[in-house]
């Protein structure tokens, strides 16, 4: 799914099927590339809405969520925040005092409702279903609209970027392997940050891939006698911005832990009935 213009302004809702309207919050950097998106999800004639990641307490943005609810007869039944990062879940405090709507979350200090998997949010013409899919974050949520075909990731799978892995790579994969089973390719992507994709399943194949990727290069420096994260990263990404070099290093510590787990776990199940927990030395920078 491809919008007319992108990145749209801060402040101007736009339309993403019948169900999601958008907003881009005004807080882009390094980190948040061009900002936060936040989604109300709503039917048509429906009287209620939710809120998906309000991200920034800048009061234009929270004005602007209020003006897009009141246009559509909406009242703000719930605020949902995907993870607890400071560009996804400070908003959320302050919309709730605003509308008097819960917080759900799967961090108890930013929720009213501490919410995770399994659990179930109903309103008006919509039932999403909240999945745990922890990788970019321990913490991190999906909402899923089997109906509508929506499915709200957050950050562990954006809009044809990778997110870093600040949790274990071996969540991610998991996670994504989850999400591609639900996803077909008539799924209808709303991610953290980045477009909205009418493409969920190959999407989520790009992000695994890329990830896979990133496996076999830190494997092959590994083996090559380079273990710094800081010199792995160096040879991974040599043309990151500084700003950003610090998420690449925490995503390349992830890889690296993923290889010399997979290591450990190989040596010890090796055919020869030798156990080799110390055939891998994990190293610290």
């Amino acid at each position: 799914m491809k919008t007319s213009l992108w990145p749209p302004r801060a402040g101007v809702a736009t339309a993403v099927g019948s169900a999601a309207w958008h907003l881009l919050a005004p807080n882009a950097s390094e980190w948040t590339y061009e900002g936060t998106n936040t989604w109300l999800l709503g039917t048509p004639g429906g009287g209620e809405c939710l809120v998906v990641d309000p991200g920034t307490t800048t009061t234009s943005h929270l004005d602007a969520i209020l003006e897009t609810a009141r246009l559509r007869g909406w009242r703000v039944a719930g605020i949902l925040v995907t993870h607890d990062h400071d560009d996804h879940s400070p908003g959320a405090a302050e919309l709730g005092r605003r509308t008097d709507a819960p917080v759900y979350a799967n961090a108890p200090h930013v929720a009213d409702q501490v919410i995770g998997e399994g659990d179930r949010i109903r309103i008006d013409g919509l039932d999403l279903e909240v999945l745990h899919t922890p990788g970019h974050s321990d913490d991190s949520l999906t909402f899923w609209e089997p109906r509508e075909r929506l499915m709200l990731s957050g950050d562990t799978i954006l809009g044809r970027r990778s997110a870093a892995v600040f949790g274990r790579l071996a969540d991610f994969f998991a996670s994504s392997a989850r999400l591609r089973e639900l996803a077909g390719d008539d799924t209808t992507l709303l991610p953290g940050h980045g477009e909205p994709q009418g493409d969920a399943g190959p999407v989520i194949d790009r992000a695994v891939a890329v990830r896979r990727l990133r496996v076999a290069q830190v494997a092959r420096l590994l083996d090559a006698g380079v273990t710094r994260a800081a010199d792995l990263t160096a040879h991974i990404y040599p043309d990151i911005p500084e700003l950003r070099r610090r998420a690449a290093e925490i995503s390349v510590r992830a890889t690296r832990e993923l290889v010399l787990d997979e290591r450990a776990t190989h040596a010890c199940h090796g055919h020869d009935g030798h156990h080799g927990h110390d055939t891998v030395t994990p190293t610290h920078p």
